[in-house]
């Protein structure tokens, strides 16, 4: 059953996704932690379970930090609800 909860999921992986292709490739101790859209799906199951550090600091190494970060607030809230 697709529920709104799944809807949201699926939109903020695409998001991180779209996010983490602007991750420069070949940074030392820099790893994209998204590459394809399985692994952020995956990354998104793994965030709601445990902490968001690694992925949280991986931001500021894109383009697009800003809204790495609205999508990260609006995810923990779904999380913590």
């Amino acid at each position: 059953m697709f529920t709104y909860g799944n809807a949201i999921a699926v939109f903020l992986s695409t998001a991180y996704y779209i996010v983490f292709l602007t991750h420069p490739p070949n940074r030392e101790h820099a790893e994209n932690p998204m590459p394809t859209p399985v692994d952020s799906v995956m990354m998104m199951f793994l965030m709601s379970l445990y902490n968001f550090g690694s992925t949280y600091e991986a931001f500021a190494r894109t383009e697009h930090e800003t809204v790495a970060k609205v999508s990260n607030n609006v995810h923990t809230s779904f999380t913590i609800s």
